[in-house]
């Protein structure tokens, strides 16, 4: 991946990114935007926590967010 120069040391995986939200309340990762037409993406992120939340960004996307344990 790459990341422009503002970028850098702000980016990490999304398992990073999980870790550090379970480890910290201060931190919650926003949500991911669903593309309908991947059912393979929107199975992975269910397994790894994610759910819908009923809403929809500005461009009509389904957001999904994670749900906390």
């Amino acid at each position: 991946m790459t990341a422009f120069s503002e970028q850098t040391g702000f980016i990490e995986s999304v398992s990073e990114c999980l870790r550090e939200a379970d480890e910290s309340e201060l931190w919650r990762p926003v949500g991911i935007y669903d593309y309908e037409n991947n059912p393979h993406a929107i199975k992975l992120y269910q397994q790894i926590g994610f759910q819908f939340n009923g809403k929809y960004d500005s461009k009509g996307e389904h957001i999904m967010e994670y749900a906390f344990r």
